[in-house]
């Protein structure tokens, strides 16, 4: 009976003095961090062992992170019996025979064990991530490739070499003997070369504001388009969101995605529809037309040999109205007041038809602004009239336009750069604007403002209202002309600014495959404008 007691006693005994010998290769949720360890000085004795690595930092606007902003915790573990003692208790027999190899060889190691442990051999150190849970702003930060050392795309790209050269290491060294293993007794000594450096990117983006439009776009059930939001008074975009997102630590499964979450659809080009027509409203009014002259919307209009159709029956209207309620035949019917060449150069003026640049390798699609000999057409023009035909833009020109009429006439380049920051969060080459350039009168961008303030009120955005604030703006449903299922794809749009008594910034919406802009974008814009109302 006495060798069956000391038969099972021994059985722990053995598990635990096998974890020396056995080579263990079992997936366990310890991550071993950092295994390479490098020669530190060829003849001391020294050996180094890398805890974590960090690359420049990208900031919002008011020098708050955006990458490297959250921590972990790791443990760099010593071969020793103490160690071993005190990981006993926080690990079981499985996970302990996957750093048998470790141990046995005598080689320091790092472990991610979720809790820092009190033991003279275990060291607890906090280190970066390069990416916090939130994703915030994924896909203009952008991610990382070749095992998380270069600039794959967005500004981690754009500005590769920058931060690069802002690169830094958090290691340990320690004591080895002839053989290369560790010393028993021997302290870590803790080696800092440039980790966590302050240099890096600022960018123009709030994350007050990204964050708030990231919620209510996911809140809202965006998920698949895009948004953009301007300061009016700066033309900085304090904020841009892309649907679907994706995790910039498991890039794979975003390849394999049929949604193309890695497209950063904020620079892609869409058909626009009706969130265009106050350009042509605001072109309308520079040519001296009256916004009271009212025109009799019997549902359909004829032009060019081709029947257009609006929405419903709007019976007498006048500008103001027609913006309103979205009548097409208002505007079909005001184009052919206008000469095209002049509403051409009004809209190149506010950037369509262009590329935006944002940063290196990081450019919006140009859209496309339909010629003037394409235009000589009376079914093109129609279509033009309310956005429709050829004409395709990103959310940034749209966003640009709804600037220019907030703005009191003015175009503002729109820009996503504030500067660079060194060591000491000092800027410098910080970013200057070019002048703004007059596109309308201020007259007729109030005029404008006044319209789509009605449009919100009353008209077909009265789903981005918001709460004790009034704001102004215009929905859209373009027509894409491909159909799946027989149903045509559109794209829906909300386009608009707030407050109405002193504009402070634009958020435009966009989604793919939507229903109508009021159901799909209008909700966005509202409850963004709440969160930030509401000190978010």
């Amino acid at each position: 009976m006495k060798k069956n007691k000391d038969l099972i006693f021994a059985r722990p005994l053995v598990v635990y003095f096998c974890v020396i010998a056995v080579l263990g290769l079992l997936p366990v949720r310890i991550m071993l961090v950092g295994e390479e360890y490098a020669q530190a000085a060829e003849n001391s004795g020294a050996k180094s062992l890398t805890v974590a690595e960090s690359r420049g930092i990208i900031y919002d606007r008011r020098l708050r992170r955006l990458t490297n902003e959250s921590t972990v915790t790791v443990s760099v573990v010593k071969p020793t019996l103490s160690a071993l003692n005190t990981l006993r208790s926080v690990l079981d027999t499985d996970e302990l025979l996957s750093i048998s190899n470790e141990i046995s060889q005598q080689n320091p190691f790092l472990l991610r064990i979720g809790n820092s442990v009190e033991c003279d051999d275990i060291m607890t150190l906090p280190i970066y991530s390069r990416y916090n849970s939130e994703r915030l702003a994924s896909h203009v930060i952008g991610y990382l490739s070749d095992g998380g050392t270069k600039g794959a795309s967005g500004i981690e790209r754009s500005f590769d070499a920058l931060l690069s050269s802002y690169s830094g290491r958090l290691g340990v060294r320690y004591f080895a003997d002839a053989n290369g293993s560790g010393l028993p007794g021997t302290d870590f000594e803790l080696v800092n070369s440039n980790y966590n450096s302050s240099g890096g990117v600022v960018l123009t983006l709030d994350k007050t504001y990204q964050s708030a439009l990231e919620a209510a776009a996911d809140k809202c059930g965006l998920e698949k388009g895009a948004a953009v939001m301007l300061d009016i008074t700066s033309g900085e975009i304090v904020a841009a969101v892309s649907r679907p997102d994706y995790d910039a630590d498991d890039i794979s499964s975003a390849l394999n995605d049929e949604s193309l979450p890695l497209f950063n659809r904020v620079l892609g080009s869409y058909p626009v529809g009706s969130v265009f027509k106050p350009l042509i409203a605001a072109c309308a009014l520079e040519n001296g037309t009256d916004p009271l002259e009212e025109f009799e919307c019997k549902g359909y209009t004829v032009s060019g040999g081709k029947t257009f159709k609006c929405m419903k029956n709007h019976g007498t209207v006048n500008m103001a109205s027609a913006l309103a309620y979205s009548c097409n035949c208002y505007f079909i019917n005001l184009i052919e007041k206008l000469d095209i060449a002049e509403v051409l150069s009004a809209a190149k003026n506010l950037g369509f038809g262009s590329s935006i640049e944002l940063a290196e390798d990081m450019c919006t699609y140009s859209g496309n602004l339909p010629e003037a000999a394409e235009l000589e057409q009376a079914g093109a023009r129609a279509n033009f009239s309310f956005g429709q035909g050829s004409l395709t833009a990103n959310v940034i020109q749209i966003a640009c336009l709804y600037s220019a009429i907030a703005n009191g006439g003015e175009y503002r380049t729109p820009y996503l750069v504030k500067g660079l920051c060194d060591e000491n969060m000092s800027l410098f080459d910080e970013y200057s604007a070019p002048s703004p350039v007059r596109v309308f009168s201020e007259s007729t961008a109030d005029t404008i403002s006044s319209f789509l303030e009605l449009a919100v009120r009353e008209g077909t955005g009265t789903a981005a209202q918001a709460e004790n604030c009034r704001v102004c703006g215009k929905t859209a449903t373009a027509q894409t002309g491909e159909f799946i299922g027989g149903k045509e794809r559109v794209v829906t749009w909300f386009a608009g600014f707030y407050p109405y008594e002193k504009p402070e910034y634009v958020l435009v919406v966009m989604c793919e495959d939507g229903d109508s802009g009021s159901s799909d974008c209008a909700p966005v814009f509202s409850q963004t404008v709440n969160n930030l109302l509401n000190n978010y």
